[in-house]
């Protein structure tokens, strides 16, 4: 099996060869058609470039990271970081000032570093940043955070220059495959939104402030999807672009809760907005997973418990309903939990 990969903006591509003992061969490419030759594509296991393909970092199976400066289609080493985990690098992404890079590894640790100065950001945790191998990661230089995602499936937002955790991790129903930020233009209500892919084939929406799903996951008629990603000419409103197999492209637009409506208006408002459980997972893999509420939860009439009519409100999912899904409006004052 060979995979064909391209760089940030396109200058470079990988053959990403699967060989029979389940690693990978890389080769680099530049874009016409020059074979660039480094010494660390022979142990690697994951390349990242630059944003702007001016730098290219390679974590190896040791747990080791070299970045290197591309320069006339040729590498010229610039940092070496040995044996930052312990097993395999996972992951690895570049801030988009170039000056630090992040690892992520099959150790389930999180590592960031000075490129320039060859040091980490902080100390070691006592106890890993993931529950099992990271498997993506991004470092959001505007707000000094580093998000991962795992095989814990789970999403997870660190600071970046402590590396202490920011909100509660964030579940999805399987691993977490890629991540990506709304760069949020002033004039946009919406601030501190990611979107992430799940190995299942469905990209989740979150509010990075208080660690909430913004609407339902995304999936395509093939729950395969080859990429994903926000349109960064929209100014005001996120949209996201997804890419699945069989030739699918889906737009899909966010919209806020209308901020002039009573709460009975909000109340109806948020009857189009699905949510999850949480739910304990038996057999052979154990752990908590995130499960779509069923179609038939229906909101309990008025004059019944009204908790329960708080909790099914936001709760009821409307399986036909194609359009837009607005984020879950802000129901404090109408809470019974409030009262």
């Amino acid at each position: 099996k060979i995979v064909i990969k391209g760089s940030s903006i396109g200058k470079f591509f990988l053959f990403e060869i699967f060989v029979g003992d389940g690693r990978k061969i890389y080769e680099l490419y530049s874009r016409d058609g020059k074979k660039i030759e480094h010494k660390s594509l022979e142990n690697c296991n994951v390349i990242v470039f630059s944003e702007d393909d001016s730098k290219v970092a390679f974590g190896d199976f040791n747990g080791s990271i070299s970045v290197s400066e591309i320069k006339n289609e040729a590498l010229i080493e610039k940092a070496v970081f040995k044996e930052l985990h312990k097993g395999a690098v996972s992951s690895l992404a570049f801030s988009k000032d170039e000056k630090l890079i992040a690892s992520g590894g099959e150790d389930m640790f999180l590592r960031a570093c000075n490129i320039d100065s060859q040091k980490l950001l902080w100390k070691d945790p006592k106890d890993p940043h993931h529950a099992a191998k990271i498997s993506c990661l991004i470092i959001d230089d505007a707000t000094g955070k580093i998000l991962s995602g795992g095989e814990d499936n789970t999403l997870r937002v660190w600071n970046l220059a402590n590396g202490n955790p920011i909100n509660e991790a964030m579940l999805h129903n399987s691993s977490v495959m890629g991540i990506k930020i709304w760069d949020a233009d002033s004039k946009s209500k919406f601030k501190n939104i990611a979107a992430t892919l799940s190995s299942e084939g469905a990209v989740y929406f979150w509010d990075l402030s208080s660690g909430q799903l913004l609407a339902p996951p995304l999936f395509t008629p093939s729950y395969l999807i080859l990429g994903f990603g926000f349109f960064k000419e929209c100014i005001e409103n996120p949209v996201v672009m997804v890419a699945g197999s069989y030739g699918t492209m889906i737009v899909s637009r966010l919209q806020a809760a209308p901020e002039d409506k009573s709460a009975e208006q909000l109340r109806e408002f948020a009857e189009y907005h699905p949510a999850f459980k949480l739910q304990d997972k038996d057999g052979p893999s154990k752990g908590t997973v995130l499960v779509p509420l069923a179609g038939s939860v229906i909101i309990p009439p008025k004059g019944s418990d009204p908790k329960k009519q708080y909790d099914f409100l936001m709760h009821k999912v409307l399986n036909d309903f194609k359009g837009e899904f607005p984020p879950i409006p802000k129901l404090t004052a109408d809470s019974p939990l409030s009262k």
